[in-house]
């Protein structure tokens, strides 16, 4: 199998060889192995998972989608990062300031999704870098 990880401002990877994937997907984890069916299925924001041998690499995604098409994989996210790339201590600083944000209470509907979209992708980037 070969992944591909694409968002709207950047190509994060083409074609790598992947052996093994876990995957965000909207209704739970989902590991995909060689041989799977093609399919389509909705992302959620949190960290992607893949080995080649031996080797296992992480990258985020936040909310997307994922194709498999005759063991080619393509992960379309609205942003995503290599965990070779996350800031660690930015994260840790988003993560802290959407907590209290939302154990703050007292937001709105839009500004409350808004939050916390923030502290799970702070999560998911943390996760990643560690």
């Amino acid at each position: 199998m070969d992944l591909t990880i694409l968002t709207p401002h950047k190509k994060l990877l083409e074609s790598e060889p992947v052996d093994e994937l876990f995957v965000p997907g909207f209704m739970g984890e989902l590991n995909i192995l060689p041989n799977h069916g093609n399919f389509v299925t909705k992302l959620t924001t949190g960290v992607i998972r893949w080995r080649n041998g031996t080797t296992w690499k992480k990258a985020t995604a936040s909310y997307g989608l994922l194709e498999i098409f005759d063991g080619h994989i393509t992960l379309l996210a609205d942003a995503s990062e290599l965990s070779s790339e996350i800031d660690l201590k930015r994260a840790k600083k988003a993560e802290e300031i959407a907590r209290q944000k939302v154990e703050a209470g007292g937001l709105d509907d839009e500004n409350s999704r808004k939050y916390q979209l923030k502290l799970q992708r702070a999560i998911s980037r943390i996760s990643a870098a560690g």
